[in-house]
């Protein structure tokens, strides 16, 4: 049997976060080493609890561990806003503290480093504030990192200023942290900004498909996204849709092959001034690569093909063609 990938996913659940931690725990070639929660989507009293919801939910014995406080925060920001108040969706399903671990989220993600050099890939969904923290910790442990599934930035319109998305503009600090380790060693870095997620998400029909044929995952999908995150969408930009940020970088690591392929680049943001947390790119001898490009359809389809069988798909490809 082939030996399994050594994953820690880093995340702010939030009803994205949801569908991506889902597709890493029921994939049998992923080795899910741990869920590292920060704030972000909801503050980490929150997040917390929805990971383990979710560790519960599918049944797994995965822990999940507590992370730092934001390096820096914007108060202006509004996090509860897609998400609800207690960040999934405001919908309440029961979870337990069984898999919760009294180990720090820091200590634990250098311990793994250590242990397993070069072979943990790290799903970062949220703010950067733990690998941040594991940066000023201990920077050889981040060194070991095989690979970071970033979900974050823009080099278009942001989400949270003109200029930004809110992942990255959350913790700033952070994000100088993480940048500025990036540019002098060799970790391997796969950012996933608004420019390439804004193309995949589950329209209207598509969350009453997965109520008619997703059975109890598929219900609670519906339930977590339609009452705030839709209503919200439709209410700021007049769609009805939910974009599925998270689960983009989440299906690279699954789905390569349905993306674009980028060349390195070096990334600089401005954290002064009007345009604070503003990003640009030039291309450079890095091992930073910014996606843009994605096949949304097949994309959603094999994620989904992750949690129903055949006849399941068949039928959502018929829905996609009418």
């Amino acid at each position: 049997m082939d030996k399994k990938r050594k994953v820690i996913i880093d995340c702010d659940p939030g009803v994205d976060d949801a569908l991506a931690i889902n597709a890493l725990l029921l994939k049998e070639d992923i080795e899910v080493l741990g869920i590292s929660c920060v704030g972000g989507n909801r503050p980490l009293e929150y997040t917390y609890k929805n990971a383990l919801r979710l560790v519960d939910f599918f049944k797994k014995d995965v822990r999940v561990y507590k992370g730092v406080a934001p390096l820096s925060i914007d108060p202006s920001i509004k996090s509860s806003f897609f998400h609800g108040k207690n960040g999934f969706g405001d919908v309440e399903i029961p979870y337990t503290t069984t898999n919760l671990s009294d180990i720090n989220a820091i200590d634990f993600m250098e311990e793994m480093l250590l242990k397993y050099p070069g072979e943990i890939e790290i799903l970062a969904l949220g703010p950067l504030s733990n690998l941040a923290a594991l940066i000023l910790k201990n920077p050889q442990a981040f060194e070991n990192v095989k690979a970071v599934y970033s979900m974050g930035g823009t080099f278009s319109r942001g989400n949270i200023t003109p200029y930004c998305e809110f992942n990255y503009y959350f913790d700033l600090k952070a994000l100088d942290i993480v940048m500025s380790a990036l540019n002098e060693n060799k970790v391997v870095f796969h950012m996933f900004p608004l420019d390439v997620t804004m193309k995949v998400y589950f329209d209207v029909n598509e969350f009453t498909f997965l109520r008619y044929e997703g059975g109890r995952w598929g219900n609670l999908v519906a339930d977590i996204f339609e009452k705030h995150y839709l209503v919200k969408t439709y209410q700021a930009i007049g769609k009805t849709f939910c974009v599925l940020h998270d689960l983009v970088a989440a299906m690279y690591m699954l789905n390569p092959e349905l993306f674009d392929e980028v060349r390195p680049v070096r990334i600089s943001v401005d954290y002064e001034g009007a345009k604070r947390g503003k990003m640009s790119r030039e291309f450079a001898d890095t091992n930073i690569y910014v996606h843009e490009e994605v096949d949304g359809c097949k994309m959603k389809e094999a994620y989904l093909a992750i949690n129903y069988d055949e006849k399941v798909i068949e039928k959502y490809r018929r829905l996609n063609k009418s």
